[in-house]
C-alpha cells in the first residue's frame, strides 16, 4: 500500500512540475513579446503591431488556455474515501 501512495505522490509532484514549467515558458513568451511590441521593428505588422510579437503572444495565449483546460479536465477529483487519512 505504501508504494502506491508514493507512485501517486511522485506522479502528482511531476504533473505539477510540468505545469510550473509550462506557465514559466508562457510567461517568458508574454514578456517577449510585450518587449517586442514596444520596439519598433521594421517588418511585417498585424494589427499595427510587429507581426513576430503578434505571434508569438498568440501561441503564449493558446498555450495557457491549454493549461488551464488540462488542469480542469485531466485532473481528478479525490472520492469521498480517498479524503480521509488512513491512519484518521
Amino acid at each position: 500500500m505504501a508504494g502506491l501512495q508514493e507512485s501517486r505522490r511522485t506522479e502528482n509532484l511531476q504533473k505539477i512540475a510540468n505545469r510550473i514549467a509550462a506557465g514559466v515558458i508562457v510567461a517568458a513568451l508574454i514578456l517577449a513579446s510585450a518587449m517586442l511590441m514596444r520596439g519598433d521593428v521594421a517588418g511585417p505588422t498585424l494589427f499595427d503591431y510587429p507581426a513576430l510579437a503578434m505571434v508569438m503572444f498568440l501561441l503564449a495565449s493558446a498555450l495557457g488556455f491549454g493549461i488551464v483546460l488540462s488542469v480542469l479536465l485531466s485532473d481528478r477529483r479525490p472520492k469521498v474515501r480517498e479524503e480521509r487519512s488512513p491512519r484518521a
